[in-house]
């Protein structure tokens, strides 16, 4: 939903409303990802729930790398959309895709040759490095999705629409909930 100008100035309260609260479940449902890696890993066992947490940090930091992205994105296309300058909001969103692809690919290539460099840096002294190497690979290699998935949210959201951005991290998480038992249990690909 677009919020015109005039609505936003007559009544900032409601328009603070309709802008806030789509962001508030957004958030909400983006941290339900770890939840959900919790609850699946809490029932293969104690040494899948610690391989989930130790690894946490590390995609925070992805998850945070593209919501920065997203987030500076969002706030230059604002600003030319609040120009009305349409050719420069659009080539903001190109050079936010490009850089999020460039990241996408730079991410695994730095991080999976120098992953158990990065446990230490950690102070991780887990035992089970393979473990902890089979749950971040994955998640390196496929880091673009979680980076895309902030850029476009936050691409959407410059447009003043914040509502679909929270019906996709829904449909997201929703999709997780049905593919996590299936990859650990089924596939037998645990972790």
């Amino acid at each position: 939903m677009k919020l015109s100008e005039e609505f936003i100035l007559s009544q900032p309260i409601d328009s603070y409303k309709k802008l806030s609260y789509p962001l508030i479940f957004f958030a909400i449902f983006n941290a339900f990802y770890a939840f959900v890696d919790i609850f699946w890993a809490g029932i293969l066992g104690n040494e899948a729930l610690v391989v989930v947490g130790l690894c946490s940090p590390l995609l925070l930091i992805i998850l945070t790398i593209g919501l920065s992205i997203g987030q500076g994105t969002n706030a230059v296309i604002s600003r030319f959309l609040g120009a009305n300058d349409i050719k420069n909001a659009s080539n903001t969103f190109i050079h936010g895709m490009l850089f999020s692809g460039i990241i996408s690919i730079l991410l695994p290539l730095i991080g999976i040759p120098f992953l158990e460099d990065i446990f230490h840096l950690m102070n991780i002294n887990y035992q089970n490095i393979n473990l902890l190497n089979q749950y971040m690979i994955p998640l390196l290699i496929f880091s673009f999705i979680f980076i895309f998935n902030h850029i476009l949210s936050e691409c959407i959201q410059s447009e003043g629409d914040s509502k679909r951005p929270t019906y996709y991290i829904i449909l997201g998480n929703i999709i997780n909930l049905i593919l996590c038992p299936i990859f650990i249990f089924v596939l037998k690909l645990e972790v």
